[in-house]
């Protein structure tokens, strides 16, 4: 199972900068990785403290690398599903069924086009859904071993490692609280869950102090240019990108309901999958299983909430836990369906394997079209074409992330025109901002005004100045009057 799925990930890794799969950070990410740098808000320090090495393997490109870190993490997210379903299927009568049926789920979600997506690139997505899965899987085997020291203290620990990763980790406190409330009501099991938060915390703090201990080293990309407790407070809260939260109104978020379905399966499936989802949701609460019903249905609605409602472009890969929880409902309830025909007729379940096997096929083909990057190099074109036009000495403004970020890498990590600056006009108000960019030798000399446009720089200076579009591309990547 892991091999089929790696494999299929692998062929379809991208070899080069890519913007596609939602991966505009891509390419930022892996810049601030490898100048130990820090990332855009909230900082992201564990995916750079893990993401490190890589820049010291010398097999294929630096994005193939990092995206087959990405690769590792689904895997594992994958393996994680499957032992879950296992657990929530320990009690069944026929044991022959929880491991066909387990493998089935873990596959069909590592193929969900959405999956698929975030394990091929840059990004932190992938990281994310692996500490969520770890966060279910721990949840579901506390509710059969609820005074396990081991259990608590590899809960609390994995939330603070992935509040170091992405903040909305946040959101699994209250899904954590409210469905091992029990064990809150047991002294002594209260005491180790208060200890092991505090073991978690430190951990989270350590990983953002180094960011900025980093951020004192004057790096070229130093998001916040932080010199103290209070710039940290603005990174890792987001303030720069809190007024999207909740940005989105009711017909826009009608609109993104719509186009879940296309992120899972082709849409022929979705009633299917919601009825197998029901019948999970059934068979959890009959079972008693009630831990890992709260878990996977505070999954659904506070992702799901969060990322339906973040005003942002790429919103897609906030609906990775969504997307899991859902996924381990229709497979709890696929397994009740499969139990229900081999009670009956051996021969109508495994004719179910066999439709499903089918279906496992149809899906990945049908995934791999939407998502393979294997020959995508559009960035990359774009960059070499900026790079070979722009003059000597140029100074490049850009009002867009697409653009801005496959420049950083360009300069920083390909090590190609150091003799360039690159300014986004967005972020030019913000004093940080011009203090990250004098940390280049190239940009000492950047005139000070008020905005960053091509009139106001070109009679400050007497350095070439030039506009990159990244909308115009692939026609007029660079103007240069």
């Amino acid at each position: 199972m892991l091999a089929s799925i790696g494999l299929l990930y692998l062929l379809s890794i991208p070899q080069h900068l890519t913007w596609a799969n939602w991966s505009t950070d891509s390419a930022e990410l892996i810049t601030a990785s490898v100048v130990d740098g820090v990332a855009h808000p909230s900082g992201y320090p564990l995916y750079l403290f893990l993401t490190k090495p890589l820049r010291y393997i010398p097999i294929a490109s630096v994005p193939w690398r990092f995206g087959f870190f990405s690769v590792l993490c689904t895997l594992g997210a994958s393996c994680l599903f499957f032992a879950t379903v296992r657990s929530l299927t320990s009690d069944y009568e026929n044991q022959w069924i929880r491991v066909p049926v387990a493998a089935f789920g873990a596959v069909f979600f590592a193929l969900t086009p959405l999956v698929w997506s975030q394990a091929i690139i840059a990004e932190v997505y992938a990281l994310h859904l692996l500490v969520v899965a770890l966060v279910v899987w721990i949840i579901v085997n506390l509710q059969q071993a609820p005074t396990s020291e081991l259990l608590i203290f590899a809960l609390w620990l994995t939330v603070g490692v992935g509040m170091s990763n992405h903040v909305s980790t946040a959101l699994l406190f209250p899904i954590i609280i409210v469905s091992l409330w029990t064990h809150f009501r047991v002294r002594r099991q209260n005491q180790l869950h208060i200890r092991a938060m505090a073991v978690g915390a430190v951990v989270m703090g350590a990983f953002y102090a180094m960011l900025l201990w980093r951020a004192t080293q004057q790096p070229p990309i130093n998001w916040g240019a932080m010199q103290s407790l209070r710039d940290l407070g603005w990174l890792i809260s987001g303030e720069l990108y809190q007024d999207r939260l909740f940005a989105v109104n009711r017909m826009q978020v009608l609109g993104r309901l719509r186009s879940v379905p296309a992120l899972v399966t082709q849409a022929n499936g979705i009633a299917l999958g919601l009825l197998l989802a029901l019948v999970g949701v059934s068979s959890l609460w009959r079972r008693h299983a009630r831990s890992a019903l709260i878990t996977m249905i505070g999954l659904l609605f506070l992702a799901g909430g969060f990322a339906l409602s973040y005003g942002v472009i790429d919103y897609q890969p906030h609906l990775l836990p969504a997307l899991y929880a859902i996924c381990l409902l229709m497979t709890i309830g696929l397994s009740q369906l499969a139990t229900y025909l081999d009670a009956r007729h051996v021969t109508a379940a495994l004719g179910l394997c066999v439709v499903c096997v089918g279906l496992l096929g149809l899906h990945g083909w049908r995934s791999w079209q939407f998502v393979s990057l294997r020959n995508d190099i559009g960035a990359t074109v774009y960059v070499e074409k900026v790079i070979a036009e722009a003059p000597q000495d140029a100074i490049i403004i850009t009002s867009t992330d697409q653009a801005l970020f496959p420049l950083w890498y360009a300069k920083y990590v390909a090590q190609q025109r150091p003799d360039i600056s690159v300014i986004h006009n967005g972020l030019w108000p913000h004093d940080w901002y011009q203090t990250m960019l004098r940390a280049d030798p190239a940009n000492h000399e950047l005139p000070t005004v008020t905005t960053a446009t091509v009139d106001a720089l070109s009679q400050a200076t007497q350095r070439p100045v030039c506009q990159t579009r990244y909308e115009h591309w692939p026609t007029t990547p660079l103007a240069c009057p």
